[in-house]
């Protein structure tokens, strides 16, 4: 198993971080980094980001972090 497995998770922050570090190629063929290339501190941050916990993830959007992602779409995600 790929330690990062985007496709089950439900959490929209990890997701993303979970499937830019996975290293699967897009539907094309092309592999993600050719779109988003990620030099080596962006590789770290997506890392932490892609283990933290749902409760994390609140607590950081609280203070901010994750202002770009609101709280009612993370919401939509899990079908709430």
């Amino acid at each position: 198993m790929n330690v990062y497995d985007w496709k089950c998770d439900k959490n929209p922050i990890r997701r993303t971080a979970k499937r830019l570090l996975s290293g699967e190629p897009l539907k094309d063929g092309r592999p993600l980094s050719e779109l988003t290339p990620l030099d080596e501190h962006t590789r770290k941050v997506l890392a932490s980001e892609a283990t933290l916990t749902d409760e994390q993830i609140a607590i950081l959007r609280d203070m901010g972090y994750f202002a770009d992602v609101p709280q009612s779409a993370e919401r939509n995600a899990y079908g709430e």
